[in-house]
């Protein structure tokens, strides 16, 4: 009796030593896992700057896929330096990386590398056509109409474009000799999609027959 009493103590002592390795196994693999969750992860990627709050210190950015983390789609992320938004405008082609700790993103360097269309597109319109259409394309009294309401929100590009290129009368210049085909095809696709998307729907829907 006593010596089966023996045995099953062995049995058990071996057991409970078993029984904590695999558990010590068990929590270095858990550590282990913790651990490559914790570790910085950089990742590098370019978009387009679509709003910058210096007060907060985020930067929005509409960025191409970045590998491994995350599709293309808009991010709004904190910098590590409010410093770094002085690098860039809303409108600027940048190139950016971003530290990941856990769920913690930082951007931590911001190089801007050209500007997008829209960017450049705005600043023809507002070196040529601002001064009497109004930066926001509401329109400058005895200057120009605007292009929020009335017939101008019922206007084809193609009519846009030739009004431009040729003029009306005294009533508004030519730019043929100021502006390439290019940079006018440009302004008018601002001024048909970046102005009048924000048009008043009850205006849009009011029509005009010439």
């Amino acid at each position: 009796m006593k010596h089966n009493i023996k045995i099953i103590a062995v049995i058990l002592f071996i057991t409970a030593i078993f029984v904590f390795a695999c558990r010590t196994d068990e929590t270095a693999d858990l550590n282990t896992t913790a651990n490559k969750t914790m570790e910085k992860q950089t990742y590098r990627s370019k978009g387009v700057v679509k709003q910058i709050d210096a007060k907060n210190g985020t930067i929005t950015i509409d960025h191409e896929e970045i590998p491994g983390y995350m599709s293309a789609m808009e991010m709004n992320e904190p910098v590590s330096d409010k410093k770094l938004l002085e690098s860039a405008k809303v409108g600027d082609v940048v190139e950016f990386t971003i530290d990941r700790l856990a769920s913690k993103v930082v951007i931590t360097n911001i190089k801007k590398v050209g500007e997008s269309e829209i960017t450049k597109s705005f600043e023809i319109y507002k070196t040529n056509c601002a001064k009497c259409h109004g930066l926001t394309g509401e329109g400058v009294e005895d200057k120009g109409i605007s292009f929020l309401k009335g017939h101008a929100l019922n206007h084809t590009s193609a009519d846009f474009i030739k009004r431009v290129t040729k003029g009306k009368g005294d009533e508004m210049p030519a730019f043929k000799d100021k502006l390439t085909d290019t940079e006018i095809a440009q302004v008018v696709k601002f001024v048909r999609e970046e102005i009048q998307s924000n048009a008043d729907p009850k205006e849009k829907s009011k029509g005009h027959h010439h």
